[in-house]
């Protein structure tokens, strides 16, 4: 079997960890695999994989059409796999990170073409500036031409999401029972130690592993920050791949450092180690997260012996209590004192 990946990019970061867990699920089952990125790996991969420039980031992509972009991508398929994929597995092709993508799978699927298009996050789901910048761009203003480009429809072509929220969502909407399938994202992390991290700096480290994007609700993590006692720290792992991510990123950051707060961002480009082991080094992981589409944030804690604190998603967090997994370190609201603000500000 031939399996063609699709993705922005192959930088750290969740879709890519996926990515990462799908190809040694796969390993030794007379599966060839090839990768289709727009950015390569950061380090080493598992895989073959292919640079295809078009499926960047809208913001950094070359100016590509669709028609042009499903050419490239089926030529580098072919040349990597020695023959057309059997299945083309396509991650968050309908987020709005890319105009040219959803065009170019539909021109796939004209052809025949079997997709897998494995949904993560909706652009639908908080993300207007997404929505709109497909409905402005891609489909002229025509609501149904955008669910033509975002979801096509045909025997050969199926969906996959990550819980039973969005299952129910695409379910409701149409989507038949034999092409739209529950694919809850595999949890595993490689090997951890409990050694320091180097440095001298011996305070209780609160880690929030995350890009730090608009839905992981940065403006939170930073109140705990302000609140917590002496002797604590806290930190992010990664910044924004998305330019357009940026701008408030770095109004964040600019923030903590003129409130003097306790607060690393980027840990994981200084720390000096793997990623998994950095997890190992924090008293806590915490989420603030808004919006997730699967909550990789509540179950990779448990992996290295850690507790998740922050706040809850009740519509993700339901199928792992489903499951028997507790969370209850969690909370639905955090109440700020009026006297913090004053009524005046407040009513103003």
């Amino acid at each position: 079997m031939r399996v063609a990946i699709v993705h922005y990019h192959l930088q750290p970061g969740g879709v890519t960890r996926i990515i990462g867990h799908t190809i040694s699920a796969l390993a030794g089952r007379d599966t060839g695999i090839v990768v289709l990125t727009g950015q390569e790996p950061a380090g080493d991969w598992p895989s073959e994989w292919r640079l295809i420039p078009g499926l960047q980031y809208e913001a950094a992509r070359p100016p590509v059409g669709p028609e042009e972009l499903a050419r490239q991508m089926e030529s580098a398929a072919r040349e990597a796999l020695g023959g057309p994929p059997d299945l083309w597995h396509v991650h968050n092709h309908s987020l709005g990170k890319n105009m040219a993508l959803p065009g170019a799978l539909v021109e796939l699927a004209g052809r025949g073409a079997r997709l897998l298009l494995h949904i993560h996050d909706f652009a639908e789901d908080g993300r207007p500036a997404n929505y709109h910048l497909m409905l402005e761009k891609m489909a002229h203003g025509s609501k149904r031409e955008m669910s033509r480009l975002l979801y096509p429809v045909g025997g050969h072509v199926h969906y996959a999401v990550l819980n039973g929220r969005d299952f129910s969502f695409l379910g409701d909407a149409g989507a038949g029972s034999d092409c739209l399938h529950l694919l809850p994202n595999p949890v595993q992390l490689g090997n951890h130690a409990d050694a320091p991290l180097p440095g001298p700096d011996t305070r209780t480290l609160w880690l929030y592993p995350t890009r730090a994007i608009r839905r992981k609700n940065i403006g939170e993590f930073l109140l705990w920050s302000a609140v917590a006692g002496e002797g604590h720290r806290f930190a992010t792992t990664l910044g924004p791949e998305n330019p357009r991510e940026r701008p408030r990123y770095e109004m964040w950051k600019r923030i903590a450092a003129e409130l003097e707060l306790p607060v690393e961002f980027e840990i994981a480009a200084t720390c000096g180690c793997s990623f998994e082991e950095l997890l190992g080094q924090a008293r806590s992981l915490v989420t603030t997260s808004v919006t997730e589409g699967f909550g990789l944030a509540f179950l990779e804690p448990w992996l290295v012996g850690r507790p998740v604190c922050g706040r809850d998603l009740p519509e993700i967090t339901a199928d792992f209590h489903s499951q028997g997994i507790l969370l209850p370190w969690l909370y639905e609201r955090l109440d700020v004192p009026v006297s913090w603000l004053g009524l005046g500000r407040i009513a103003d």
